[in-house]
């Protein structure tokens, strides 16, 4: 009877324990602050404090001032749900705090939205949190930068994409998957996200298209101005060559000759890289039969040359290779062509 009674008391402690530690697993750890690193002060005026006394929406805050600013960078996707828990988390974030406001170094472009609002990067709190990376890292947000404030683009990028690939907040509903080329005529006169491999590329009157089908008619197409050029060079990047390519692009998404979006800055369109094949396990006979076959072959065979593709211009050959020994033709003798001398046509009678 006192075995039984020290069984049960033990179960009811270790029931406590897992309980705990049930508890523990549950609770999701407390999100750690991103910091904002100034990387190019060149696109980056001297960061001016602001305290913030209210959340007015999902991305615009209010001042104790009475300035209304807008969180640049920053697309909300118009699903019913995200926006509100969007602007729950500003609210944890902002109001109430300290922050800083990162804009533009240019006076010109970038700073006041056509809203009239003040338009910039926030940190906030004693810990400096970056609000927009914030914001993206917990998927209350995706990318859309513009041509006039595209300041780090590629930080932001990256957390939506670690955003994505644990389905966090929007990206765990189905009508905020990113889209390919085939579904992308579903969604048009909207902002969205596409993915898919380029099937050819072609130029008209100097703009650039990424087709990804053979019926460019009909197809989703990728417009790229001319006037873009100079940019995607600044990267190394030759659009005309991205032919096979995997790429995800975003921006507005209406009817021209099928689905289309048009690029208006060169951060829109990211290059995904290839993913690295699983190597196929090694089959030994067929091996051996390869071997064979490399054995039998002439060790003779001409060299092709390489040839090396610059971007905007020609292919040139690569002349590293020794170029085969010339052997000349033994001369013939000369044979004397006999003189004939021609037949006369009779006349006509």
């Amino acid at each position: 009877m006192q075995k039984i009674g020290i069984l049960f008391l033990l179960l009811i402690l270790l029931g406590g324990v897992s309980s705990q530690a049930a508890d523990a697993v549950s609770t999701p750890p407390e999100a750690k602050p991103i910091a904002f690193t100034i990387d190019n002060k060149r696109e980056i005026r001297q960061p001016a404090p602001v305290r913030i006394k209210k959340v007015v929406d999902s991305t615009a805050l209010l001042s104790e001032a009475g300035d209304i600013y807008s969180l640049t960078g920053l697309d909300i996707p118009d699903d019913n749900d995200t926006a509100p828990k969007t602007q729950k988390r500003l609210t944890e974030l902002a109001e109430g705090k300290k922050c800083t406001l990162y804009q533009t170094r240019s006076e010109k472009v970038g700073r006041i939205n056509r809203m009239n609002q003040i338009v910039g990067h926030f940190t906030c709190g004693k810990d400096d949190n970056w609000i927009q990376g914030t914001l993206l890292s917990e998927g209350l947000a995706r990318v859309r930068t513009t041509p006039d404030n595209k300041i780090h683009a590629a930080e932001m990028l990256t957390l939506e994409q670690q955003a994505r690939d644990k389905k966090l907040g929007l990206w765990a509903l189905p009508m905020n998957a990113v889209l390919t080329p085939s579904t992308a005529a579903q969604r048009i006169d909207s902002f969205e996200i596409i993915e898919g491999k380029i099937y050819s590329t072609s130029q008209n009157r100097n703009a650039i298209f990424l087709n990804f089908t053979s019926d460019w008619k009909t197809d989703f197409s990728i417009g790229i101005a001319s006037t873009l050029r100079k940019d995607f060079s600044k990267l190394r990047i030759d659009p005309m060559s991205l032919k096979g390519k995997t790429i995800r692009v975003r921006g507005w998404l209406r009817n021209y000759n099928g689905p289309y979006i048009e690029l208006d800055h060169v951060e829109q369109l990211e290059i995904i890289a290839d993913k690295q094949a699983t190597p196929a396990p090694e089959n030994k006979a067929a091996k051996i039969i390869d071997d064979i076959v490399n054995s039998t072959r002439p060790t003779d065979e001409k060299q092709q040359p390489d040839f090396m593709h610059t971007i905007g211009g020609k292919k040139t050959q690569d002349l590293s290779a020794p170029e085969p020994p010339q052997i000349e033709e033994p001369k013939l003798p000369e044979i004397k062509k006999p003189v004939l001398t021609p037949v006369q046509r009779p006349t006509n009678q």
